[in-house]
């Protein structure tokens, strides 16, 4: 669309340069979303990470689609999605590579009693979703008030109550007994 500035000479109007480019961008992703999703999802086999994989293309595409610099859309966020999931995927080995070397590090004499020996306990907590295992680490290994875990979360105190009573069930239930974080 052409405007007249103060000149009197007519100019491309920058904002709907914009605006085409985002009714173009919106238009390729509400043709090809849906399998960007289910391609994810067999890349990752996770609904979650898959429709996160796809969220994260489309953010990382849209400035570079805005300022003109992909000419075909549809394959540069196919391209973008397989390249966020193997990085996705080699994040996860390295994580779980850690885990096992931190695991490992731990002593290795265990209780005969039947009690929770600290080394179970580490293992069981790196089992639990990061959001309670952050809680507790934060509750019980940091020893920090409820008020502080909310603090350095920037969550509610109900949510820290919650997400710590739904790990600490879990990690009983795991054990079927009373367990002392």
């Amino acid at each position: 669309m052409m405007v007249a500035g103060q000149d009197g000479i007519e100019r491309t109007d920058p904002s709907s340069s914009t605006t085409t480019r985002r009714r173009q961008f919106e238009l390729v992703v509400d043709q090809v979303g849906r399998g960007l999703t289910q391609s994810a999802f067999l890349l990752c086999r996770d609904r979650d990470r898959a429709e996160d994989l796809v969220g994260e293309a489309l953010v990382n595409t849209w400035p570079r689609w805005r300022d003109g610099k992909i000419e075909d859309l549809a394959p540069y966020l196919r391209r973008t999605v397989i390249n966020l999931s193997y990085k996705s995927q080699r994040h996860r080995i390295v994580v779980q590579r850690h885990e096992a070397l931190f695991v490992s590090l731990l002593p290795t004499d265990r209780s005969d009693d039947g009690t929770v020996t600290r080394i179970d306990l580490v293992q069981a907590m790196l089992r639990l979703p990061l959001s309670q295992r952050a809680v507790l680490v934060l509750r019980y290994f940091e020893d920090m008030t409820e008020a502080e875990v909310s603090a350095a979360l920037g969550i509610s105190a109900g949510t820290v109550k919650s997400r710590m009573a739904r790990g600490l069930a879990t990690l009983r239930k795991t054990y079927g007994r009373r367990v002392d974080v």
